[in-house]
């Protein structure tokens, strides 16, 4: 399987540098294609994202205009689709992975490709679950730190019900992630899935958009390690807790 991996890239090169540090000792992304969607006026950015060289193909695209939080994903994931991709991982800028992850991927891919109550397969586990490192729950949560879905999911679900703006609830400034947990897995019953271990961490705890920098330590994954054994990866039951950060 020959990976696609749509990046989103904004103004924050100290994270993007250790982003792409952390991608290039994947496993597996030798063979990959890399498409970066970088918002526009940041010259350095998009140069550091032009002299990636771990991967197959890289493509990098400066926005014409500033697509957001929520814009800047959905253009990403459009243009890997667009691509021909069969399955398509989102990766941000400030979100740093471990060396199996395309491995996860890969596992993911094959074993939800024809189970439609999945919708996403993610990285991200904020804490430890039961199963050990190569466990997998099914849980209807989205943690968008690194996430992927299939051609046919983004085209007839995902692509034209995608928050691209920010949300207003309540006076909060929300955004796509949780229009997927609202509109797909708490109104019509979808799940994605996770490793019971995480595979990807937050790292941008400045100059972010939503994340406020006394927030960052709550946001921190306390299961991520930055190098795995290959991993016999399969689906445990998921004990009983709610989506969010405790």
């Amino acid at each position: 399987m020959r990976h696609t991996v749509a990046f989103t890239a904004n103004d924050r090169l100290n994270y993007l540098r250790e982003t792409l540090d952390s991608w290039r000792l994947v496993r597996g992304i030798g063979d990959a294609h890399l498409i970066f969607h970088v918002e526009p006026g940041n010259p350095h950015v998009l140069k550091a994202c032009r002299q990636v060289d771990f991967a197959a193909q890289v493509t990098v695209i400066e926005n014409d205009v500033r697509l957001g939080p929520g814009g800047n994903p959905w253009q990403a994931l459009d243009t890997a689709f667009g691509g021909g991709a069969e399955f398509a991982v989102c990766a941000e800028d400030d979100t740093p992975v471990a060396d199996d992850i395309l491995e996860y991927f890969t596992w993911a891919c094959g074993e939800y490709r024809d189970d439609r109550g999945v919708l996403l397969a993610c990285a991200f586990q904020h804490h430890r679950r039961p199963g050990g490192f190569g466990g997998v729950v099914r849980v209807p949560c989205f943690y968008s730190q690194v996430f992927g879905t299939w051609a046919g999911r983004w085209r007839e679900l995902l692509r034209d019900d995608w928050d691209r703006g920010d949300t207003k609830r309540g006076g909060a400034r929300l955004g796509y992630d949780w229009h997927i947990r609202d509109a797909f897995m708490e109104a019509c019953g979808f799940a994605a899935v996770y490793p019971c271990e995480s595979r990807s961490q937050v790292s941008g705890q400045y100059g972010g958009t939503h994340l406020r920098p006394e927030q960052f330590a709550a946001h921190l994954s306390d299961c991520f390690s930055p190098n795995y054994e290959p991993a016999a990866f399969r689906e445990v039951p998921a004990e009983p807790g709610g989506c969010g950060y405790a």
